[in-house]
């Protein structure tokens, strides 16, 4: 597992380094989560213990912060994903015309969620690059839990 600094610094992506869509047959699940660190850590054991029975198990990003899970994905970058996965572009070029967007800002998205595993980029014709999913299907599961009670953060009352 590697942690991975996000674009601010202020914040850390636990995932698994993983090859590339060629080089592996994908599962058909990725789930990207904003769990505690423990229970990421305790779920990536627990899917590591099925996978290695044989069971198909889903890729996993986690996200310390909730937020920064919510900036990644704006609903244009959610618009760009669904749009890969309902029919391949042959190129960004493509795709932004597609989405009717402007060429650069639809590159720097599709780069953005290649730096998080979520697209994946593939050789084309000449110098194109083709965006691919290798999922079926994308889920996210985001906890939010109130932080603990610190008795030092409590105002002392007297009576």
């Amino acid at each position: 597992m590697t942690n991975e600094p996000d674009h601010d610094g202020d914040h850390e992506i636990e995932s698994l380094e993983l090859p590339g869509p060629e080089e592996v047959p994908y599962p058909p699940v990725l789930r990207l989560t904003s769990l505690p660190h423990d229970e990421h850590h305790e779920g990536t054991l627990d899917r590591a213990e099925r996978w290695e029975s044989g069971e198909s198990v889903p890729h996993v990003k986690n996200f310390s912060d909730p937020t920064r899970l919510r900036k990644l994905l704006t609903a244009r970058r959610v618009e760009l994903i669904r749009s890969i996965m309902d029919s391949q572009p042959e190129s960004i070029k493509q795709l932004a015309d597609r989405l009717e967007r402007g060429t650069r800002q639809v590159h720097d998205d599709v780069h953005l969620l290649e730096e998080f595993g979520i697209v994946h980029l593939e050789d084309g014709e000449g110098r194109a690059r083709k965006p691919t999913i290798p999922y079926d299907r994308i889920e996210i599961d985001v906890g939010i839990e109130a932080p603990a009670a610190d008795d030092s953060d409590r105002a002392l009352v007297s009576g």
